[in-house]
């Protein structure tokens, strides 16, 4: 069946499909060959001779004249992406029985130069796979200066082509690669991520392996769109989007401290092995039981002291111990297991401080006066580092409070704000 043409324009090429905005860069085929590489170019030729490959070329593609290296790179140095779909057996087996008979390898892979001299190529996996299992030593790719490229996997695949179940997968694993090292939206990596409905199925699938993701996929493309938030901070609203609609219990592992409180309905906070603190995420971040778990879910103000109990200052709403500290004496909340005389730390975020240049007159807490030695403008609060007694605070003010360093600053501990624990062993 002959293929049907598209219609021309007045010039007679034929007219762009919707979407389509590239002006190509009008290049003739003499034009593509690079005789005088640029810097950048001839510093990675450089460093694919040193990782024991060779150039055999350089040129620039005929659409938009970037530059390219087409060279022979040793196979143990290429590997797939991280986020790459799974190998199909039958699809390698097919590969290698074809370069078997056929005994050529015609199709070059796309590589990206990663960290030590390694290679990643996003669409090669299963090329790659099958030139390891007839024994190459070598493989021919088209190394691409910018590793940007290694992300664009769903736009360049010409090997076997994707089921919904795979491409889901490949976007959720570049999702999470992508949301570790860039800071842009889901927006700005719509070629990437290819659709929005492909990214909320892949974190699905990963929960549900034998998900009907075809019965989902038609409503999803309608009303799924890419959030305007940062890639990480979109990740987490789709995560706990998608657990609550499954209705599952899941089990979330992560070092991040954002990702833990935002997406858990519990925390168990873990050291070497051992869960040392379990609770919802509000009561783990303001009562730590630890100064390890004090400090690992945030920055802190851990102040030293004795407990001395009951409080022996005026009661305070909370308050059922007072410390005596440096800079005088603090009623806290204790956690259970403190004995009175015993040396302790009051733990205190930054933010539960309330710091002001004119004395409060209506003061819930202890106040003391404070000196301020550095501050920090960091655009929503300024952070002020103040001096009290033996100890260095951490406190927060207005944005538009217009303090100077030198300059006296009064500070209030709200009593149920404090939180006694033992000092870390």
């Amino acid at each position: 069946m002959p293929t049907k043409k598209r219609p021309a324009t007045k010039t007679g090429l034929p007219r762009k499909r919707k979407g389509v905005k590239l002006e190509p860069a009008q290049l003739a085929p003499g034009d593509l060959r690079i005789v005088d590489p640029p810097p950048e170019l001839e510093a990675l030729m450089r460093e694919v001779e040193a990782d024991g490959g060779a150039v055999l070329a350089a040129y620039r593609e005929p659409l938009g004249g970037h530059a390219l290296l087409l060279a022979a790179l040793p196979i143990e140095k290429v590997e797939r992406t991280a986020f790459q779909r799974d190998v199909s057996d039958a699809h390698v087996r097919k590969l290698t029985l074809a370069m078997d008979k056929t005994r050529r390898y015609l199709d070059p892979v796309i590589a990206v130069r990663g960290e030590g001299g390694r290679y990643l190529t996003p669409n090669g996996g299963h090329r790659l796979t099958a030139l390891q299992e007839l024994g190459a030593r070598s493989v021919v790719a088209l190394v691409v200066p910018e590793r940007k490229v290694a992300y664009q996997i769903l736009a360049l695949n010409i090997e076997k082509a994707h089921n919904l179940r795979e491409k889901a997968l490949e976007v959720v694993r570049m999702y999470r690669e992508l949301a570790a090292t860039t800071d842009a939206s889901e927006g700005e990596l719509a070629l990437e991520l290819e659709e929005p409905a492909l990214a909320t199925l892949g974190f699905a699938y990963e929960e549900r392996g034998r998900l009907s993701g075809g019965a989902y996929h038609p409503i999803l493309k309608k009303v799924d769109a890419f959030l305007d938030a940062k890639l990480r901070d979109a990740m987490r609203v789709e995560l706990r989007l998608l657990v609550k609609s499954l209705g599952i219990t899941t089990i979330f592992v992560t070092h991040d401290q954002l990702e833990a409180m935002s997406m858990s309905d519990q925390i168990a906070l873990m050291r070497a092995g051992k869960v040392v603190q379990l609770g919802a995420p509000r009561d783990v971040y303001l009562r730590p039981n630890s100064a390890f778990a004090a400090d690992f879910m945030g920055r802190s103000n851990m102040i030293a002291g004795v407990l001395r109990s009951p409080s022996s200052a005026t009661e305070a709403p909370a308050a059922d111990v007072s410390v005596t500290v440096s800079f005088g004496e603090l009623r806290c909340v204790r956690n259970a297991g403190i004995r009175e005389g015993s040396p302790v730390l009051v733990v205190i975020r930054p933010q539960a401080i309330a710091a002001s240049l004119a004395r409060p007159t209506a003061a819930r807490g202890d106040v003391f006066q404070a000196r301020i030695d550095r501050l920090y403008f960091l655009g929503d609060f300024v952070e002020a580092e103040v001096s009290i007694g033996t100890a260095v605070l951490r406190v927060m003010l207005d944005a538009y409070v217009e303090a100077s360093v030198g300059q006296t600053i009064w500070l209030e501990f709200p009593a149920d704000r404090c939180v006694v624990v033992e000092p870390a062993a």
